[in-house]
C-alpha cells in the first residue's frame, strides 16, 4: 500500500507541477512529458512489486535489462523531484514576498530543470563508472609495537556484485586494490547482491584479491536478501574468511592482531543470528572490528577495540542524498570517534540502485597503522 501511494503521489506531483504549465500553452507537450514520466515510473513499479518481492532464486524474465532501466529511472526521478521541489519552494518564497513567480514556471524554467537533471545523470554515471578514489588514512594506535607500524589494511565495501558495477568495472576495481600492496584485505558487507549461482564471473574476479595475512568478510544487509548462507558459502569457496560474530587472531613478527566481525542486523529477519560483538583477544596489540552498519559503533565502543571499519551509507551516493545521510548517521563517512574507538566508514566501492556518483566517490581505502605514544 505504501509503495503504491508513494509512486502515485510522486508521479502526480511531477506531472502536474513540472509539466503542468504546458497544459494551457502546449497540451501535446504536456501529454508527451507525462507519458514519458509514466514510462519511467513503470520501471519503479516493476522494482517494488516484482523484483523486490520475488524469491531469491526466482528467474525473472528480462530481469537484468529491466533492473538497469528501473535503477536508472530511479536516478532520473530523484533529480527531477529535487529540482522541481526547489523551484516550487522558490515560488512560495517569491509569492510570500509579493514578487512575481511566473519566470519559475516558464518554458525556459522547465527546460532548465530537464537539462539540469540530464547533466546530473550523465556526470553522475561517468563518475560512478570511471572515478574510483584510493584514499590513504593513517590510524594512530596507542602504543602500537614497531613491528606493526605501517601495517596496511585495504577496505572494500558495498560492491553490490549483481546489481551494481559490470564485469569490466569490477576487474578495474580488483586491479586498483591489488596495486595497493595490502597486508590485510577486509570486505565490509554488501559485496554480493544477487544469487551467487549467477555471479560466477564476478566472483572469479573477486577471488583475485590476495593479501599476506588474508581476506576477511562480514555480512551486509543485501547478502541477507539473497539467502546469506549461499553468499557465505561462495565467499568461502574463493578462499576468503567470513567472520560471523567471531574473530581471528593473526600474528606478524611475533605480535598479535585481532580482527572481529559482526553479522548485519538484517540477518535476524531472515532466520539468521543478529549482531553479537565478539570479545577481542586482549593480548593482541591491534584490535579491529568489521561491522557493515556504522551505528554498531555505539555498542562496539563498550569493548576494547581500537578501530571499527564499516560501510553501508555509500556517503549518500549522489545529490541530494549525500546531504540527507548527514542527518541520519552519526558517522555517514570518513574517520570519526566514539570514546576510545576510532570509526572509519567507507563511501562504498561500487554502488546500489542508480549507477550514479555525484557529490561522493567510490573508494578503495588503505588504512595504515601508525604508533601513537601515550
Amino acid at each position: 500500500m505504501i509503495p503504491t501511494l508513494l509512486l502515485a503521489t510522486t508521479y502526480t506531483y511531477l506531472s502536474l507541477s513540472l509539466f503542468g504549465p504546458w497544459y494551457a500553452s502546449d497540451r501535446n507537450a504536456f501529454y508527451l512529458g507525462s507519458a514519458l514520466l509514466l514510462l519511467i515510473f513503470s520501471g519503479q513499479a516493476w522494482l517494488f512489486f516484482v523484483f523486490f518481492r520475488s524469491a531469491a532464486d526466482a528467474n525473472l524474465r528480462f530481469e537484468r535489462p529491466l533492473q538497469k532501466f528501473a535503477f536508472a529511472g530511479m536516478g532520473v526521478i530523484s533529480f527531477l523531484f529535487t529540482f522541481t521541489i526547489l523551484r516550487d519552494l522558490g515560488g512560495i518564497l517569491l509569492a510570500w514576498s509579493g514578487s512575481s513567480k511566473e519566470a519559475l514556471y516558464s518554458n525556459s524554467a522547465i527546460a532548465t530543470i530537464l537539462l539540469l537533471s540530464l547533466a546530473c545523470l550523465i556526470w553522475g554515471s561517468l563518475s560512478a563508472r570511471f572515478k574510483i578514489t584510493t584514499p590513504k588514512i593513517r590510524i594512530q594506535i596507542p602504543e602500537l609495537p614497531t613491528e606493526l607500524e605501517g601495517l596496511r589494511i585495504v577496505q572494500l565495501s558495498d560492491l553490490h556484485l549483481g546489481t551494481g558495477p559490470d564485469l569490466v568495472h569490477i576487474r578495474s576495481i580488483m586491479d586498483k586494490a591489488l596495486k595497493l600492496s595490502p597486508d590485510v584485505i577486509v570486505l565490509t558487507g554488501d559485496i554480493i547482491d544477487g544469487a551467487p549461482s549467477l555471479l560466477s564471473a564476478e566472483l572469479e574476479e573477486l577471488s583475485r584479491l590476495k593479501a599476506r595475512l588474508g581476506v576477511y568478510f562480514v555480512l551486509g544487509n543485501h547478502e541477507c536478501y539473497w539467502v546469506a548462507e549461499k553468499s557465505i558459502e561462495a565467499i568461502r569457496r574463493i578462499g576468503f574468511t567470513p567472520l560471523l560474530n567471531e574473530g581471528v587472531t593473526l600474528e606478524l613478527s611475533g605480535k598479535k592482531i585481532f580482527i572481529g566481525g559482526v553479522t548485519d542486523p538484517a540477518a535476524k529477519y531472515f532466520n539468521g543470528e543478529g549482531p553479537r560483538i565478539p570479545d577481542p583477544d586482549l593480548t593482541s596489540s591491534l584490535r579491529i572490528l568489521l561491522a557493515h552498519q556504522p551505528q554498531i559503533a555505539k555498542q562496539a565502543a563498550l569493548h576494547p577495540y581500537h578501530l571499527q571499519l564499516s560501510g553501508h551509507t555509500h556517503g549518500g551516493q549522489f545529490f541530494p542524498w549525500n546531504w540527507v545521510v548527514r542527518g541520519i548517521y552519526l558517522h555517514p563517512g570518513g574517520l570519526g570517534r566514539i570514546q576510545d574507538l576510532q570509526v572509519y566508514v567507507s563511501h562504498g566501492t561500487g554502488f546500489w540502485g542508480p549507477p550514479l556518483r555525484l557529490g561522493t566517490n567510490g573508494e578503495i581505502t588503505t588504512l595504515e597503522m601508525i604508533r601513537m605514544s601515550s
